[in-house]
This record gives structure tokens, sequence and C-alpha cells, in this order.
């Protein structure tokens, strides 16, 4: 089945010029058909597809010469949509079609028109399979086309977007976009994985390779809500109590092997404070039943996100004169596996949540 428009690409115009002329090699006296040798091996294919996370049997495809087509009978059937598409991008690459986490009948879209020498953003929601589209560019950079859009897993309201000269996120479904770009070198993005379990951001871009943001969990609990309250603090995520697998590090390698830099060990704790707060801000993390501090944690009271990384070991013990003689100061104790209780204090008011340590299940699988 071609879902494609069917264009013969022997008929298309590049630089105003169709058909036979010029030609190749006058020399030779040969004919030059532009289109074939535009350095593109197949024309008329498909670029993109999705299957609805909600329904299957819903599926979403595009299409490098600007066909949108959804079956929702499992391929028995399909209907192209992007002829339903208003404001822009018409027989545009199709580079990314994203079926919605949270309804079967919406799909994000997003556009590429570079080869039309048109660098403009655009990205469409559609809302009932396609019938109807409405523009999520809003405030993108006007210059700078969209290679891919994802929507966040856990948070409908979050719509993350790479373009041509970095990567932008959303908290209200395209109304208003922000440059995303902490640590993160101006490059083309041209892919986007929420890890679905962990919570981490994947990035891959052109000619930087594959870039992680560890831990975005509190992104995707950030809403409406949180924004207008004056301090807010995140359900963290589970820490692992990772072991070291001896058996790995037998062999003598020298230099040849490339060891990528592992995330912080222990989990991160993440709060919000909407202004600068009003006095001293204490973070503490303490035994769930017995309520004891296992550790107080360095926090600041600087307005917007915070995090502080909790590496799983408790208070540092008093230094001994028999410790200093030794000359090192004792090792601070080692969380066990359980449940344990981070508490934010700030502006007199004091917030709770429960994090929980697990064992290294993984170590025999590895």
């Amino acid at each position: 089945m071609d879902l494609t428009k069917r264009i013969d690409r022997d008929e298309l115009e590049i630089m105003g010029v169709r058909g036979g002329l010029p030609r190749c090699s006058q020399s030779r006296g040969e004919g030059c058909i532009l289109s074939k040798n535009d350095g593109v091996s197949f024309y008329g294919t498909m670029t993109t597809i999705a299957e609805s996370p909600v329904r299957p049997g819903i599926l979403w495809v595009g299409t490098d010469d600007g066909n949108i087509q959804v079956s929702q009978d499992d391929n028995r059937s399909w209907t192209e949509v992007s002829r339903n598409i208003r404001g822009g991008g018409e027989s545009c690459w199709v580079s990314r079609v994203e079926a919605s986490y949270f309804d079967a009948a919406s799909a994000y879209v997003s556009l590429d028109c570079h080869r039309s020498n048109d660098l403009r953003p655009y990205v469409y929601v559609t809302r009932d399979f396609g019938a109807t589209w409405e523009s999520l560019t809003s405030d993108l950079p006007s210059f700078g086309n969209v290679n891919v859009v994802r929507q966040d897993p856990r948070n409908s309201q979050v719509l993350y977007a790479g373009t041509e000269f970095g990567f932008y996120v959303t908290l209200d479904e395209g109304e208003s976009w922000k440059r995303f770009m902490t640590g993160l070198p101006t490059v083309r993005v041209d892919d986007i994985v929420v890890h679905p379990r962990d919570g981490d951001l994947v990035l891959g871009t052109h000619g930087r390779g594959a870039l992680v943001m560890d831990d975005i969990t509190p992104l995707q609990q950030l809403t409406a809500d949180v924004l207008a309250s004056d301090e807010h603090l995140f359900a963290p995520r589970n820490a692992v109590l990772w072991r070291v697998d001896a058996r790995l590090a037998r062999g003598v390698t020298g230099v040849k092997n490339f060891y990528g830099r592992n995330p912080e060990p222990g989990t991160a704790i993440h709060y919000y404070l909407r202004e600068p707060a009003r006095g001293s801000v204490r973070l503490t993390v303490s035994d769930a039943v017995t309520g004891e501090v296992f550790r107080d944690l360095e926090s600041t009271g600087e307005p917007g996100m915070n995090r502080v990384q909790w590496d799983l070991r408790g208070n540092q013990p008093p230094v001994t004169s028999r410790a200093a003689g030794r000359g090192r100061p004792p090792q601070a104790p080692l969380a066990v596996a359980g449940s344990y209780r981070v508490t934010l204090t700030v502006n007199g008011r004091e917030h709770s949540r429960v994090v929980v340590v697990q064992e290294d299940l993984w170590m025999d699988q590895r």
C-alpha cells in the first residue's frame, strides 16, 4: 500500500528547471533529469510511524512528500489528513508524528520544510484523528526547522521539540516554549526519548553524540498549580544501592576502553521556591519509622528549581582523637534498604516526601 502522494520525481522542478534541461554533459549530449540527481536515492517514502499507546491498532504515518495518514482499524484502511492542515508546511517532509500517550484521537506532528527553502518551525496537534489541526509553533524561534516533537509520557502538557539549532520544552502544550539548553551545545537535535522507567531525557544530536539529562521527574511533576505555590517539594525518584561487579574489572585493557560519565550516586531531591526564601532553608533525610535524622543536606533559598543530590550517606560522625591519629576521618554511614522521609523546612512551613532506597536486584542479571 502506497501512503505517499505518488509524485513522479522526474517531473519535479529544481531551481525552476524541470525535466531534461539543462543537460548533465553537453559534450556527451546526455539529458539530465535534475530530480534524479539531487542526492536522494528514493522519493515517495515513509519517514515516521507511530502507534497509539492508548488504543492499539491506531496507526499514524508521515512521508517525505508531505502526506500524513491515519488508520483506525489496524492497517486495513487509511485516511489522508495532511490536507486539513492550515498555516503552512504543505508537501513538506514529515519529520515526526507522535501519537498521544493520553488520548487515542490525538497526535502531534512536526514538519521540516528546509528542502523547500523554508526554515520556519512547524508543529501541529490534532485531537480528532486529523480532521482538524492546531498550530503549536507559538513563540518557537522563527528560524530553525523542527526535526522531532515528543509528548512527555507522564505529563500531557509537557512537549519537547528538537530543532535545527537547539532543544525546547513547553509546560502548557505549546502555548509558550522555553529554550532548554543548560549544559547543551548549540546543535541540531534529531531525536528525543524519555526513559519510561527512570525518567531520564535522552537526546540524539547531529555531530555531538547522544546526551542524557539524568532525572527529569520534577519537570514531569511541574504544573500550573506548582508554579503558583510559594514552595513545593517534588517526589524523589527511588534510589538504588548499586554494587560493583568485580567480574567486569579483571582485564588489563590500557586506554582502549571508553567510559562515559555515570550519574551521581544516590538520588536527586528537587524543590521549587517562587520567591527567595525568608530566612534559612533546612533539608533533611530521616528514618521513616523512627523519625531520627539520618542526613542534613546543604540547601539554598534561591528562587526557582533547586536540586540537591543525596549520595545515600548519613551525617559525618564526630572525629575522635584516635581516628584523627589514623590520618583520615571515619566514613559516613551508608543507608540501608528501606523508606526514608525527606523534609523541607522553609518560610516557617514543612513539606515531606518519602524516598525508597532499594537493593541492587539487577546484579546477577548484568
